[in-house]
């Protein structure tokens, strides 16, 4: 006899405290009846008493079956005595059999194990069991009632669920104790319930609980969890007084449709049994979780189908389900369906059904419509070009139809929904698209981003449907195609005020100024016109027309009717370009090398006629290798060192290039926009035979063509940004050569300024930069590719070749190869290996063009200080630091806008980039710079910038407590940047480590620039001392620096012995400064 036998029948608790009984010898005799298939035995239980407890079995199928027992004790059946006596032996054949009273005794820790496994029964006290009496009520009702063994059974006594959660596990006035995890599970079952008893004389349900309301699908687990424990299930039926549960997941509340010989159907709730259908007597729970039904021998799973004494089964659902369908099921409920009606009910009565049961067919003769899986729906009307009104759907295919609904519905009454398959695929659309998907409308650059980008998107993904009533506007940038148009007349007896006209023009059409500040002010980045057509709002150009529109209306000083404001230059247009690969000059390319290698030497050139400035030996030579590539239309990269005179020995080459040709194309002249002005200035002052044009605005701007401009023209001066946004212009002019100032601007091969230089035409390219290199060998390809194209043409070829081998291996011939092919193509000469051609001391002006905003806010500035000060030229003394004020705040106001009002600390200041882009190339050539200034605000933005590029530097000024050990960190140290402030570093200091000198603003004093300048420049420098002054063009600067080489002691003159300009400073001075 196996435990798993007496298990089955007894439950595991009480199998294993038989087990230990029987193993205990407790069993103390047995006797085997055959006629009747028992086995009697007296069993030694709690305190010493003796029990009789009679196993039974029963022959089924030729097989004996342990059916359970009855015993003495107070629980009369099936209890542990019965366990012991059923488990003592093998199973029972014929006679006596031994009860094992005489057994060896058990280890003392094989018994003190029992303590943990089984807990102490041996308490001299009767362990009584607990059942649950489950009766079928008027209604339809299921009551449960606590009980306990009694003389003729199961009896009720004084047991009340209500008091359950106060037992202490002891009958009231009896000498037994209740078996402990059978209160637990009676407690847990009453602490579930919800109690509604309605059973007469006891309605306070202290005794009954109405399983019908029963509101928890737990309840079959404390079921399950009372049967293992050994609580036995009764129905107070004699003859049929057991009560089956079946196992989870067996029975299931259907919907069945089956077909009648007339075509038409019948619908039918019913509960199942696996295959067999059953009729339910009553139904647990609203939405149902069970069912009590009728006994039946096809209930494999039931506790002991076969049982004759079962009188009722509880079956838990699969799933809950409507109480109405259950109810429906109970009373036989049916529907029937018309055969013509039957589509319809496949197309909405079946979806209905499916959302609370499996509707199944048991006949065969209806097939649901298949469903297939849910597809978003994105539906558009385009109610304007910048408004498209959106709303998401649910797309199902249901058999040959489909049915939509509002995303966001509720899916109660739309049954064919699947609500976890719908929240699967918008999480996936959603993160397909990039943003949230909500109803409403997408206006502006929403609407175009909708039509251009995530439709498109949807259309290619099997998730989502896109449909559109009428077309989507056909929306094209016309960013290339926008024009500002500002027309100014002289306002009358107003000086500086002008009468303003203002038209945007927009893909050949005028678009109302309104309609754009409007857009601007709603925060909108992109305007759509009416046919669709849109261009971008985030553009210097707009912002600043929209500022300078607002502050020339703040500025009037009466209402004119006449919009009035002082001059200001719109900012350029940005447009997209793409990338080009450049093979055309390839062949070219290749026919020039071969002319170049019959070339053993470089020939000397003259200087060409017409050029007014002097050449020092090494700029003649530079100038006969620019000659020989002009010649044989090769390209270069010019690399001297920074301030060896690389502009001087282009603008000669220039020149003579002309004068051999002097009905040539003109020379295209690329530049940073910073040193766009410089060109001009050192131009006119070299070559003034030479026609420069400098194109300082787009073409559109300008109301130009690029042909317009270069007609006549030598040269073409324009900076990299607005040759960008007018490249294909350009490429329409035929350039004698092109030449790329600070040429590192376009080392980056993904750039769209690289490929736009890549894809213009030109015979001849050079390249005029410091550092040709800075981080990487692929710059330096950059640069080649433009200059001599054929020379490297791939660029994944240039990489394995050089770059790693190179950079990563370290590979010394392979360097020295790539030195032998670029030696004719590059010309690099050092400072120092050209010193005996330098003057000890070499200085020049840096013109700096300030960025438009930079501009923008300079001049409202100029315009409000020039007011205040010409108002006070008639009693100058009287108002001589109201001058200075004035004065001082345009000096700072010409080094940074943020050095006057925090507000525009975020405007870019060109002098510091200037600054930096020439640091960059003194490092990288090994030198040291001294940098000053007189305002320490400033150059603690100087500072900042250089902490951020990485140039290490040391600072002082008048607030620096250790003087001596800042100078002595960067005299004995190997930071290549001194920041000084003219206060704390125009005097006593000795620092000829450094030969590169940068003064940031000028000195109203020449001798005050000397003295810092002599920092560097003194006995013991033995090196060749470059000096740059770097001037704002067209600001006070400028004004400054004319007047400081009339009035060497202009500023003197204001705070001279503290008397008022010392007679020094005259109105035409301050006229002069604040024009």
């Amino acid at each position: 006899m196996s435990r798993a036998d007496v298990a089955r029948v007894l439950g595991p608790v009480f199998t294993d405290r038989g087990l230990r009984y029987a193993a205990d010898g407790r069993v103390l005799d047995a006797a085997w009846n055959p006629a009747d298939t028992t086995l009697f035995g007296t069993v030694s239980g709690s305190g010493g008493r003796l029990y009789h407890a009679t196993a039974v079995w029963v022959v089924r199928g030729g097989l004996q079956m342990f059916v359970g027992g009855d015993c003495s004790c107070p629980m009369q059946r099936d209890c542990k005595h019965v366990a012991a006596v059923a488990l003592i032996g093998a199973q029972p054949t014929t006679g006596d059999v031994d009860g094992g009273g005489e057994a060896a005794p058990r280890p003392a820790w094989d018994r003190a194990l029992d303590a943990w496994t089984l807990g102490n029964d041996d308490t001299g006290t009767d362990v009584v069991p607990l059942g649950i009496l489950v009766q079928l009520r008027d209604h339809g009702r299921v009551g449960a009632r606590l009980v306990e063994p009694g003389a003729r059974g199961w009896v009720n006594g004084n047991l009340e669920w209500r008091t359950i959660s106060t037992w202490s596990g002891r009958g009231w006035g009896s000498s037994h104790t209740f078996e402990p995890e059978h209160v637990r599970v009676a407690k847990a079952i009453h602490a579930l319930s919800a109690v509604t008893s309605q059973f007469g004389a006891y309605s306070s349900a202290a005794r009954d609980l109405d399983l019908t309301d029963f509101p928890h699908a737990q309840l079959w687990s404390l079921l399950s969890a009372a049967v293992d424990a050994g609580m036995s299930l009764v129905t107070g039926q004699a003859g049929r007084e057991r009560v089956g549960l079946l196992p989870a997941g067996v029975a299931e509340m259907r919907v069945d449709v089956t077909g009648r010989p007339d075509g038409s159907h019948v619908v039918a709730p019913t509960v199942w049994v696996g295959d067999a259908r059953r009729t339910p007597l009553a139904v647990l729970g609203d939405p149902a979780h069970g069912v009590v039904l009728a006994p039946d021998p096809r209930d494999a799973a039931a506790d002991d189908p076969l049982d004759p004494q079962v009188g009722l089964v509880l079956a838990g659902l699969v799933r809950s389900a409507p109480a109405s369908l259950c109810r429906a099921a109970l009373t036989g409920g049916e529907v029937v369906v018309p055969s013509e009606d039957e589509d319809r009910f496949a197309a909405d009565g079946y979806l209905r059904l499916r959302r609370l049961a499996p509707v199944t067919s048991s006949d065969g003769s209806f097939e649901p419509p298949a469903i297939g899986p849910p597809t978003m729906l994105l539906r558009i009307v385009p109610e304007r070009p910048d408004l498209l009104r959106t709303e998401w759907f649910v797309r199902y295919a249901i058999g040959d139809t489909t049915r939509d609904s509002p995303m966001d519905s509720g899916t109660s009454r739309q049954p064919w929904r699947d609500q976890a398959a719908e929240r699967v695929l918008r999480d996936r659309v959603t993160t397909l698209v990039g943003q949230p998907l909500r109803d409403g409308s997408a206006r502006g650059e929403d609407a175009i981003d909708l039509a251009t980008r995530i439709v498109p998107l949807l259309q290619d993904t099997p998730d989502a449907l896109v449909e559109v009533e009428g077309d989507l506007p056909d929306y094209r940038d016309v960013d290339d195609d926008v024009e500002v148009h500002v027309a100014t007349r002289l306002a009358p007896e107003e000086r500086d005020w002008f009468d303003l006209d203002v038209a945007l023009s927009v893909d050949g059409r005028t678009v109302p100024l309104g309609t754009v500040f409007t857009a601007l002010a709603d925060g909108r980045t992109r305007l759509v016109l009416p046919d669709g057509a849109h261009l971008s709002l985030r553009t210097p150009e707009l912002e600043r027309l929209r500022d300078l529109i607002e502050e020339a209306s703040a500025l009037q000083e009466r209402d004119t009717g006449q919009l009035r404001v002082s001059r200001y230059q719109v900012d350029l247009w940005e447009q997209l370009a793409t990338l080009g690969v450049v093979t055309a000059q390839a062949e070219e390319w290749r026919r020039q090398v071969e002319a170049l290698q019959q070339v053993t030497e470089v020939a000397a050139v003259d200087v060409p006629e017409g050029f007014a400035g002097t050449m020092r030996p090494y700029q003649h030579e530079g100038l006969a290798w620019l000659a020989l590539l002009w010649d044989h239309r090769l390209g270069g990269i010019l690399a001297d060192d920074m301030g060896l005179g690389k502009t001087l020995q282009a603008l000669a080459m220039m020149l003579r290039a002309r004068q051999a040709d002097p009905d040539g194309p003109p020379f295209l002249v690329l530049a940073p926009a910073s040193v766009v002005h410089g060109w001009q200035q050192e131009a006119a002052r070299f070559a003034p035979d030479l026609c420069v044009r400098t194109v300082d605005a787009t073409l559109a701007k300008l109301g130009t063509t690029a042909t317009a401009v270069a007609a006549g023209a030598d040269v073409v001066i324009t900076s990299y940004t607005r040759f960008r946004l007018d490249a294909e212009a350009y490429a329409e002019v035929g350039w004698a050569g092109l030449l790329l100032d600070e040429a590192q601007a376009v080392k980056n091969p993904r750039s769209k300024l690289y490929g736009c230089i890549r894809r213009l035409p030109v015979p001849f390219a050079l390249a005029i930069t410091g550092t040709p290199l800075e981080n990487d060998l692929m710059e330096l390809w950059s640069l080649l590719s433009i200059t001599s194209p054929g020379l490297f043409p791939n660029p994944s070829v240039f990489k394995e070749m050089y770059v790693t081998p190179i950079q990563r291996n370290h590979d010394r011939e392979r360097l020295a190869r790539l030195r032998r092919r670029i030696r004719p193509l590059v010309l690099r000469r050092t400072k120092e290996e050209v010193a005996a051609d330098l003057p000890p001391k070499q200085e020049q002006v840096l013109s700096v063009e300030l960025t438009p905003a930079h501009r923008k806010v300079y001049d409202g500035w100029l315009q409000r200080e020039r007011r205040k000060v010409l108002g006070l030229m008639a009693d100058l003394d009287e108002h001589r630091f109201t001058v200075l004020r004035s004065l001082t705040l345009l000096r700072r106001a010409s080094l940074h806008a943020g050095l006057v009002e925090d507000r525009h600390e975020r405007v870019a200041s060109a002098k510091i980039d200037v600054l930096v882009s020439h640091l960059h190339e003194v490092v990288a050539g090994g030198h040291r710079a001294l940098v000053f200034s007189q305002f320490t605000s400033f150059l603690s933005l100087v500072r900042d910038r250089l902490d951020r590029e990485g140039i290490d530097h040391v600072y002082l000024d008048g607030a620096t407590r250790n003087r001596e050990a800042v100078v002595g960190s960067f005299k004995d140290g190997s930071a290549p940047v001194f920041v000084i402030s003219l206060k704390a570093g125009g005097v006593g200091l000795n620092l000829t480590e450094a030969d590169y000198c940068f003064l940031l603003d000028p000195w109203w004093n020449p001798a005050t620039e000397a003295q810092a300048i002599d920092r560097t420049h003194r006995i013991g420098q033995t090196r060749r001392v470059m000096v740059y002054r770097l001037i704002a063009a067209g600001t006070i600067e400028e004004k400054v620096l004319d007047l400081s080489q009339r009035k060497a002691a202009l500023f003197d003159g204001v705070m001279d012995d503290g008397r008022p300009f010392a007679g020094r400073l005259d109105a035409d001075d301050i006229r002069a400064l604040m024009e």
